[in-house]
C-alpha cells in the first residue's frame, strides 16, 4: 500500500499545502497501518506500508524503490500494489475512481465482493490509472489498484487545504482500502493473477 508525501511546495508568491494531494493518501496509509496493528490482524501475506517522495517530480520515489527495494520486498515477490492519491475530494464529483481494476485482476475481484457493503459510495471501475506511483509497479508487471477522487476546485492550487477535505468520505474510503488490502492479503492464489500482469484497457463501468 502506497501514497506520495510530497506536493508542489511554494513559489515566490504562493504556498501549496497539498492537503488532498497527497496528505490524504499518506494519512490513509498511516491510519490503516495503525488499525491493523491495534487489532493484531495478521493476514496471510506481508503488507508493506510505503510513502514515496518526489512523485510530483516524475515518480522518482517509487522508481527509486523499484530499483533498490528493501530486503524481503523485491518486486519479483510483490503480488499487488494499492495506490492512494488524492482520496479526500469525494465532494467534487461524488465518485471514487478505482482505476486499473480490469476484469479478473485481484483488485477487481476483491472489490466486486466488497462493494455490496459500500452502497453509500459510487465507485468507478475498469479504467487505466493516471500518472501516479502505481505506474512504477504496473511497469514491472505487478497488478495494481489506484484509488483517486477528482478535485475540480483545488487541484495544484493554494486552496488545497484541510478545511476543503471531505473528511467523512475520506474515512469511508479508508475503510474500503483497509478491507481491500485484507481481502487481497488473504487470497488463496495471487501468483496466477501476478502472472497476468497489470491488465489491459477496458470500458469503464460503475458500481453503486
Amino acid at each position: 500500500m502506497g501514497a506520495h508525501h510530497d506536493h508542489l511546495g511554494a513559489d515566490a508568491r504562493r504556498i501549496f499545502p497539498g492537503a488532498n494531494d497527497d496528505a490524504s493518501g499518506t494519512a490513509v496509509v498511516l491510519a490503516i497501518a495503525e488499525d491493523l496493528a491495534a487489532h493484531a490482524l495478521r493476514p496471510r501475506r506481508t503488507v508493506a506500508f510505503v510513502t514515496f517522495g518526489a512523485e510530483e517530480a516524475g515518480l522518482r520515489g517509487s522508481r527509486a524503490w523499484a530499483l533498490s527495494p528493501p530486503p524481503g520486498l523485491a518486486l519479483r515477490d510483490t503480488m499487488f500494489m494499492l495506490n492512494l492519491d488524492m482520496v479526500g475530494s469525494w465532494s467534487s464529483t461524488r465518485c471514487l475512481n478505482a482505476l486499473h481494476t480490469f476484469p479478473r485482476t485481484p483488485g477487481r475481484v476483491a472489490l466486486d465482493a466488497l462493494l455490496r457493503d459500500y452502497a453509500d459510495l459510487e465507485v468507478s471501475l475498469g479504467e487505466p490509472g493516471d500518472d501516479s506511483d502505481h505506474l512504477t509497479f504496473c511497469a514491472a508487471g505487478i497488478p495494481t489498484t489506484f484509488f483517486f477522487t477528482e478535485d475540480r476546485r483545488c487541484y495544484h492550487r493554494p486552496c488545497d487545504t484541510l478545511e476543503n477535505l471531505d473528511v467523512p468520505h475520506l474515512a469511508r474510503i479508508a475503510q474500503l482500502a483497509r478491507d481491500l488490502t485484507l481481502a487481497i492479503a488473504d487470497t488463496d492464489d495471487l501468483k496466477t493473477a501476478r502472472a497476468a500482469g497489470c491488465g489491459q484497457t477496458a470500458p469503464r463501468t460503475s458500481r453503486p
